[in-house]
C-alpha cells in the first residue's frame, strides 16, 4: 500500500452522543466529506469520516481493492463511533451512499441520508462481461475520468481524486451495487436522500428505484441544482448541509 496523501486523512470531530458516519466516494477521500463534517460538528454532533481502503494514496491501490474492503472500512467507522455515540446516523456521496444504504440495512442506525447514489453502473461491467474483469484487466486496467459536471470551478482545483478510472476497481464497485440493491428491502430507518438534477454521473430515475425498494415509511428524495455529482463539495453545498442537519434534527426530536 502507498502512503496515504496528506488530504486523504480520515478525521474525527467529538461532540455530543449523536454520531454522524460521513462516508465519501468511488474514487475520492475524506475530505469531500470534510467540510459537510465541519458543519455538522458546529451543529454538535460528533462527526468520522473514515478513509475507505485503496483511496487516497496511488490509483493502482484501487485495482486490488475488493468490495467487501470498502464494507469492512466502513464498518470499522460505525463501530469507532459506536463506542462513542449511542445514535449513529449514517451519510454518503455516491459509493459512500451505496455504503450507508448497505449499513443501515444490516445494523442499528437512528436514520440514512445518501447523496448522489447509483442504482447500478454502466453496461460495460454488464453480468455477461463481469466474470472476465479480473482478466481483462491485466491488459485493460484504466480507462479515463469523464467530462467535468462541476459548477463550482474553485472547489474543484482542490478536489482530490485519481486521475485515471481501475477497472477492476469499477468492476468492484458493480459488485458493491449488486450487494446493496438485495439488501434494501430490508431498511426500514428513515431515509432522506440528496441528488442534483444537473449530475452528469447519476440519472435522476436511480433515486426513485431506490425508494421504491427499501421498506422505510419515512422516507424523502430532495432534488436541487447547480450543483455537479459532487453535492457536498459543489456550488449548493451549503445547501446540502442544512438539509442534512435538518434530518438529523427531525429524527432525533420525533424518536425523543
Amino acid at each position: 500500500m502507498n502512503e496515504i496523501q496528506p488530504i486523504a486523512k480520515p478525521f474525527l470531530f467529538k461532540g455530543n452522543d449523536t454520531g454522524c458516519l460521513l462516508l465519501h466516494g468511488f474514487p475520492g477521500t475524506p475530505y469531500e466529506m470534510r467540510e459537510m463534517g465541519e458543519h455538522l460538528a458546529e451543529e454538535g454532533y460528533s462527526v468520522l469520516g473514515p478513509r475507505l481502503f485503496g483511496h487516497g494514496t496511488h490509483f493502482k491501490d484501487l485495482n486490488r481493492s475488493r468490495w467487501w474492503d470498502w464494507v469492512n472500512s466502513a464498518m470499522d467507522g460505525y463501530y469507532q463511533l459506536s463506542d462513542m455515540c449511542s445514535h449513529i446516523f449514517i451519510i454518503g456521496l455516491s459509493m459512500g451512499g451505496a455504503l450507508s444504504l448497505l449499513l443501515g440495512s444490516r445494523h442499528r442506525v437512528e436514520g440514512v441520508c445518501p447523496m448522489a447514489v447509483p442504482y447500478t453502473i454502466p453496461i460495460k461491467y454488464s453480468d455477461q462481461l463481469r466474470p472476465l474483469i479480473p482478466v481483462l484487466s491485466k491488459v485493460w486496467r484504466y480507462s479515463k475520468r469523464g467530462p467535468s459536471d462541476w459548477r463550482d470551478k474553485e472547489a474543484e482545483m482542490t478536489h482530490s481524486v485519481y486521475d485515471r478510472r481501475p477497472v477492476r476497481g469499477g468492476a468492484e464497485l458493480y459488485d458493491l451495487l449488486s450487494v446493496m440493491r438485495a439488501e434494501l428491502p430490508n431498511l426500514t430507518v428513515p431515509l432522506q436522500l440528496i441528488y442534483s438534477s444537473d449530475d452528469g454521473s447519476i440519472p435522476l430515475g436511480d433515486a426513485q428505484k431506490i425508494l421504491d425498494s427499501v421498506a422505510s415509511s419515512d422516507k424523502n428524495l430532495i432534488i436541487i441544482e447547480g450543483s455537479g455529482h459532487n453535492v457536498t463539495r459543489d456550488a449548493k453545498r451549503d445547501e446540502v448541509f442544512r438539509f442534512t442537519s435538518s434530518f438529523i434534527a427531525r429524527v432525533m426530536t420525533e424518536k425523543a
